[in-house]
């Protein structure tokens, strides 16, 4: 079994024993130190990409401030020979959120696992919280954040163990404004949109978000669209988006997200250009690669294997699930 010790920035494991643990006499004075923290003789990846070395890590405060063969004093060592040495890991699609504060929000397990960074907000995020969106939480929340930030501040208020970022949902956007209606927002009401956008922006989020295959995002058009990640992009927001299929293989669906990106001034980032996009791969990758070569930043994650999950409203399709989750139910009940 794999032995993993665990820092905020950094994460050892390997295939032996649990690494040998030193504590100075008096670590409270480090001034008596040149290190905090020494990691010696483990097999270092720096994150570049370029082969692990062997050589140690030293470590001040929360900073790692010399990488090679180290010799000083440290409070702490780890004797790490053996065992891998690397950066922590980023889930850079996370929708743990709901689950993580459900059960008391620190989330040891990722931690362990080496993951130091989660990203949440990925079709629709945690905040801002208005109209019907109220009513999605579960009871043991409610009422516990509204906006964007409340969420962020909640998230740091109950103590979380790693580090945690987000992109603002346009479809929760959306649906904080006009529910679950299939139309077009008013003047007043995409008004309202771009300015829980902005306030969002402001409080952290890292862009806005689109699940184009899932209501209320299968209701807006390319135009709406632009338009709220065009906010987000002036204040140096990213787009990141589920193309508008859930199949994975029509290639208009990358064009219209590339199309909304550079209209709108952002980068683009597509989620899961996976194995169900096996049969068109050749066509998603030379649009990318057009696109780049146009000076546009666009970047895609996939996995690696090839099944998927979501959920069953995935499937209905969109005009049975106009007007939110009761009127939907009312519909299957009379077909």
């Amino acid at each position: 079994m794999k032995k993993i010790i665990l820092f905020s920035f950094i994460f050892i494991f390997g295939c032996s024993d649990s690494p040998k643990m030193e504590s100075a006499a008096d670590v409270g004075k480090s001034q008596l130190f040149d290190y905090d923290l020494l990691i010696r003789g483990g097999t270092v990846f720096d994150g570049s990409g370029n082969p692990g070395v062997v050589g140690d890590v030293g470590v001040r405060g929360d900073r790692i401030v010399a990488i090679g063969d180290i010799n000083g004093r440290s409070a702490r060592t780890i004797e790490a020979s053996g065992l891998y040495v690397t950066p922590g890991f980023i889930d850079m699609h996370s929708h743990s959120e709901s689950f993580r504060l459900l059960n008391g929000g620190q989330g040891p397990s990722f931690a362990f696992q080496g993951f130091t960074t989660e990203i949440y907000g990925e079709t629709v995020s945690m905040g801002p919280l208005g109209g019907q969106r109220r009513n999605e939480l579960p009871d043991e929340l409610l009422g516990k954040w509204e906006s964007f930030g409340e969420f962020l501040d909640y998230m740091e208020k109950v103590g979380i163990s790693i580090n945690v970022a987000s992109y603002v949902g346009s479809g929760g956007i959306r649906a904080n404004v006009m529910g679950y209606d299939d139309r077009p927002p008013t003047h007043d009401e995409l008004a309202q949109m771009l300015e829980m956008v902005r306030k969002s922006m402001r409080e952290g989020a890292l862009g806005v978000s689109a699940g184009m295959s899932y209501v209320p995002n299968i209701y807006m058009t390319s135009d709406e669209l632009t338009s709220i990640v065009r906010e987000a992009a002036n204040m140096g927001g990213i787009f990141a988006n589920h193309a508008r299929t859930m199949n994975g293989t029509d290639p208009n669906a990358i064009y219209e997200a590339i199309a909304i990106g550079e209209q709108a001034g952002a980068a683009i980032h597509f989620f899961h250009l996976n194995s169900t996009s096996s049969t068109e791969a050749d066509t998603f990758l030379a649009i990318i690669d057009e696109a780049r070569e146009r000076g546009l930043k666009v970047t895609g994650d996939s996995y690696t294997y090839t099944w998927g999950i979501t959920g069953l409203r995935a499937y209905i399709p969109a005009w049975a699930q106009a007007g939110g989750v009761e009127a939907m139910l009312e519909r299957l009940r009379d077909p």
